[in-house]
């Protein structure tokens, strides 16, 4: 990331917060867009462990958002924002809500803690309403970067040195991805 600059679509990982630094200035900086799937899955993990009536509310509210995407799915970057002006005041509420839902709850809970990492990311969760480059998630990045995360541990039972080297270079024939052994072994 030492030589990226412009717009990094990612979850909240701590380890981001260094390339968001506005003092960044070599080669410029990162501007973050935050994740809402990563923020829906925090009240979709309280809602499922506790079906919290309030959990349902933050979930409905945030599916009125996704259904406005859907619109504006694959449309042009222009075409999006004007749908997107829907969203706006639809987020704005949800802020407000979630502000005022949070200082009723115990800051310990995991409750709060899904509202906190919502509320604290609000300026990089609503970039993508007046910019149609961007997503409201980043889900198609995950999900395409998925068969590699799942493989790279697979590769581990090609049953010798010489079949993990052959899984990953066979994935390349058609177009595919290509990453030699080492590569995926420093994936971690």
């Amino acid at each position: 990331m030492a030589g990226f600059t412009g717009l990094l679509q990612a979850d909240g990982y701590a380890g981001f917060a260094g390339l968001y630094n506005p003092a960044r200035t070599k080669p410029g900086p990162i501007v973050e867009v935050a994740c809402w799937a990563h923020c829906r899955r925090k009240f979709h993990d309280v809602w499922e462990a506790t079906k919290s009536p309030v959990a349902k509310e933050a979930l409905d509210r945030i599916a009125a958002v996704y259904a406005i995407e859907e619109k504006a799915r694959f449309a042009p970057a222009a075409e999006r924002v004007e749908h997107r002006r829907e969203t706006a005041p639809l987020l704005d509420k949800f802020f407000g809500w979630a502000k005022a839902t949070v200082a009723k709850l115990s800051g310990k809970l995991e409750f709060a803690k899904a509202f906190r990492y919502t509320i604290d990311r609000r300026e990089a969760l609503t970039r993508f309403v007046t910019d149609g480059r961007l997503e409201a998630d980043n889900n198609v990045a995950e999900n395409a970067m998925r068969g590699i995360a799942l493989g790279r541990k697979n590769y581990l039972f090609r049953g010798s040195d010489a079949g993990g080297e052959r899984t990953p270079s066979g994935a390349t024939e058609g177009g595919g991805w290509s990453w030699s052994w080492s590569q995926l072994s420093d994936l971690g």
